[in-house]
């Protein structure tokens, strides 16, 4: 067989396909051990079923938080409408009595 020149034999050509199909194989093979190494060093289902559980409760007590934290809120708010309430009532006392007292004075 000739190519660009230069004559090969089968010998000479099979002992080339040998090398390039035993790099090949020896690529691959290095592939599958790498592979192996990540399967085998992945979680077990009992530490992922742990960790779900913790998530969990951390969500938990989150939603508890915030439930609390817009509890206060809406006390808060209720507590500066009737401050608000309570001032407005004042002020229209003071005003109505003012009232009464220039219409008495006249």
């Amino acid at each position: 067989m000739s190519e660009g020149g230069v004559t090969y034999t089968v010998k000479e050509l099979i002992s080339m396909l040998e090398r390039t199909l035993t790099d090949q194989m020896n690529s691959i093979s290095a592939d599958i051990k790498g592979l192996a190494v990540k399967i085998d060093s992945k979680a077990s289902d009992i530490r992922v079923d742990a960790l779900e559980h913790r998530m969990a409760a951390g969500e938990e007590r989150i939603g508890k938080l915030e439930v609390s934290a817009a509890a206060q809120s809406g006390a808060s708010g209720v507590k500066l409408w009737v401050g608000n309430a309570a001032v407005l009532l004042v002020a229209s006392s003071i005003g109505a009595l003012l009232y009464f007292i220039a219409q008495g004075a006249h």
